[in-house]
């Protein structure tokens, strides 16, 4: 008898620093404000004794504790959480406590919290308003899915353009429209948003198509010059700019619902943004490459001819009217929130993007095919 007795005082300090249910449910004491969960059966029911500092200082301790208590109760009818013996509790300890509670209370069982303080009632409250997310199920990778994913996808895709050829009609409807009533048509609010669009826009296109043309100089001259090619940057930064790039860029940088005034200005800065790259390419060349600046115009004549410039010019206008389009079919999609009003902003960029690579790829072949 006084064996047993020795043998459980022995014990119970270990326990106690411990701060842990041990497997025969044995409860543990407070030392130094550690949190503490005892575990007492009663009959068909259980109570759990909360103590100690519940607060996220403890952290760790406490989600031990917690995974202990959830593992070793089982299903019981009642089940009783008492913290009156808590002395300190935050909004993480108060969201243990009622986690628990709420794994504790599953099918016929009923879980209750027991013995809170005034200061700390209104916190668990709150705490239990916060609704339980489920955890989302993983889907299950198949065929079928991967198949049902790629139609919706594709179905998505041909919503998309019929819309835009739905917005291609109206813009026509309505240019037919100021073509038969020359007077409905708006100067004002059309050199308005030119100015908006286009001179607004000459600052940025200016700096950016600058910076490419250095880049694009530079770059051909490190590498034209492994094989004693320095002179043919020219003719690179020529055909690109005019072809490709100068427009392309623009292109990319111009945005807005406002279709004549894109159709207007955007071939204008594509112009200037030519202009600037082919002005910076050759500045590189000279500082960089040793280039002279009459060598590099010389070059550029013979490298460049006027369809290089045509085909960047007609690229410009029909850019334009995609930007437009898609800008307009994204802005008539916007809902009352700003929610869905930064959804279409960026959906407006992205498909404004991809459409205008699109085309450029396709008056690629086009011109190609025509030998230009």
């Amino acid at each position: 008898m006084f064996y047993n007795f020795f043998k459980v005082l022995l014990q119970f300090p270990l326990k106690a620093l411990s701060g842990k249910i041990d497997e025969d449910g044995t409860g543990v004491g407070i030392v130094n404000g550690d949190p503490t969960l005892e575990r007492i059966a009663r009959g068909n029911g259980l109570a759990l004794y909360a103590g100690g500092s519940w607060t996220a200082g403890f952290a760790s301790q406490l989600e031990e504790i917690v995974a202990d208590a959830e593992r070793l109760t089982g299903s019981r009818p009642n089940i009783l959480i008492d913290v009156s013996k808590v002395t300190r509790l935050d909004t993480f300890g108060a969201w243990l406590i009622e986690r628990l509670r709420r794994s504790l209370a599953h099918g016929e069982a009923e879980a209750k919290i027991a013995g809170l303080s005034r200061d700390y009632s209104s916190l668990v409250d709150e705490v239990r308003r916060v609704k339980a997310i489920p955890a989302a199920e993983v889907p299950t990778v198949t065929i079928t899915g991967i198949l049902d994913q790629v139609g919706r996808t594709m179905f998505g895709i041909g919503g998309t353009v019929i819309d835009l050829i739905d917005m291609l009609g109206a813009v026509l409807t309505a240019s037919a429209r100021v073509l038969r009533h020359p007077g409905s048509f708006r100067l004002t609010s059309t050199v308005h948003h030119l100015e908006q669009v286009g001179w607004r826009a000459v600052p940025i296109v200016i700096l950016i198509t600058f910076l490419i043309g250095c880049i694009i100089s530079q770059q051909g001259i490190f590498h034209f010059r492994k094989f004693g090619a320095d002179i043919f940057v020219v003719d690179m930064l020529g055909v690109l700019v005019l072809r490709e790039i100068g427009v392309l860029l623009v292109a990319i940088m111009v945005a807005g619902p406002r279709m004549l005034a894109l159709i207007i200005a955007l071939p204008i800065l594509a112009f200037l943004g030519a202009m600037a790259a082919l002005y910076s390419g050759g500045l590189v060349a000279w500082l960089y490459g040793g280039v002279d600046p009459e060598a590099f115009l010389l070059r550029l004549r013979d490298a460049i001819s006027i369809n290089h410039f045509i085909v960047g010019i007609v690229k410009a206008p029909v850019m334009a009217a995609v930007i437009g389009i898609v800008a307009c079919v994204e802005g008539l999609a916007v809902q009352g929130s700003a929610e869905s009003l930064g959804q279409h902003t960026t959906s407006s960029v992205v498909k404004g993007i991809f459409f205008v690579i699109v085309m450029d790829g396709v008056f690629a072949i086009f011109f190609a095919s025509i030998g230009m």
